[in-house]
């Protein structure tokens, strides 16, 4: 997200990059340290009414100036919507099912996602938020790649891939309509940003604190959430300024999901059997696998390797260990016995 910050700032003022991302860094960090998760809930919900009105309004325009959709669809290339790779090839399926499980299942054990989740009013309310941001990445996601298939065709010697839709608005729309959708892609940023950022001072003032400290107090919590964040901030940016592709950076972001936490949060949650030798099996078979075949160069992505070596350890270890670590029932908060249908 930060390297998105960065390529906004450079194609629209002309600086470079790297003030963009200190930038946007430095924004990113004050409030999210100030109002923790109560800020970035109100802000997430502003800026992505902020992103919906700012790519309407870009659409809108850019099919005006193109001849309307259809004659968008008439110029693209034969197999342009094809679902499915044009060769069916061992390697081109193989890279299809990374991205689909990168992508798409990996993500729903993302610490954001698991964020908003717990931080729900009740279970109805998290489950009915996520239904309808699951319609809505299905139907007003469709809007970037209509605007990347526009883009395609109005703009065939567009050098940078990474700055197509701040070139779009550039050329398609006036001033003031350009400051709103350089505030929806802002707000993608910093929506994005803000719960990463969040999560991860969470998870070490939580999870890792009281192993350094016995039973700490809140305060000294709050101090470790609040001086974690611009420490990850900086060693994002690290990333960020080592980086050439924001598609790639979002992939190897999803890559410690797939290889080492979607199998076994999956499983504790729906396997009767699972317990903690074959979790942590799991977790670390598939990260030791991931940086292993990351490390040596594979035919195949490092963290999908990853992924099938932890679904296999996680499932041997959990049947070998039954009666060493016998499964125990998930509970809610008070300890009762939570039911799954």
């Amino acid at each position: 997200m930060l390297l998105t910050f960065g390529v906004l700032f450079e194609s629209l003022v002309g600086a470079d990059m790297v003030v963009g991302i200190f930038g946007g860094l430095l924004v990113i960090i004050v409030y999210t340290m100030v109002g923790g998760m109560w800020a970035v809930a109100l802000t997430d919900f502003v800026q992505m009414l902020v992103i919906v009105a700012g790519m309407f309004v870009l659409l809108y325009f850019v099919l005006d100036d193109a001849g309307g959709w259809m004659n968008v669809v008439t110029q693209l290339p034969e197999n342009s919507f094809r679902p499915i790779p044009l060769e069916h090839t061992f390697g081109n399926w193989i890279e299809h099912i990374h991205v689909l499980l990168a992508l798409g299942v990996a993500g729903i054990a993302s610490s954001t996602i698991i964020q908003r989740a717990l931080s729900a009013r009740t279970e109805s309310v998290a489950q009915t938020s996520f239904l309808l941001a699951g319609f809505g990445y299905l139907t007003i996601g469709l809007i970037s790649l209509m605007l990347g298939f526009t883009a395609f065709v109005t703009m065939p010697g567009l050098e940078d891939s990474n700055s197509v839709l701040t070139a779009l608005a550039l050329k398609h729309l006036h001033p003031v309509f350009v400051a709103v959708f350089v505030g929806a892609i802002l707000s993608a940023v910093l929506s994005t940003s803000d719960s990463i950022l969040l999560s991860v001072s969470s998870v070490v003032s939580t999870n890792l604190l009281p192993l350094v400290s016995n039973e700490p107090s809140e305060k000294l919590r709050l101090l470790v959430a609040r001086l974690t964040m611009p420490v990850c901030g900086l060693i994002a940016t690290y990333f960020a300024l080592s980086s050439n592709s924001i598609v790639q950076v979002i992939l190897d972001s999803t890559a410690p999901l797939l290889a080492a936490i979607i199998v076994p949060f999956v499983l504790c949650f729906w396997w009767e059997k699972a317990n903690r030798f074959g979790a942590l099996a799991g977790i670390f078979g598939g990260l030791i696998t991931w940086l292993g075949a990351a490390t040596i160069g594979t035919g195949f992505p490092p963290d999908l390797i990853g992924f099938v070596v932890s679904a296999i350890a996680m499932t041997v270890v959990t049947l070998l260990t039954q009666k060493i670590d016998p499964p125990k029932p998930l509970t809610d908060i008070d300890g009762d016995p939570i039911e799954l249908n």
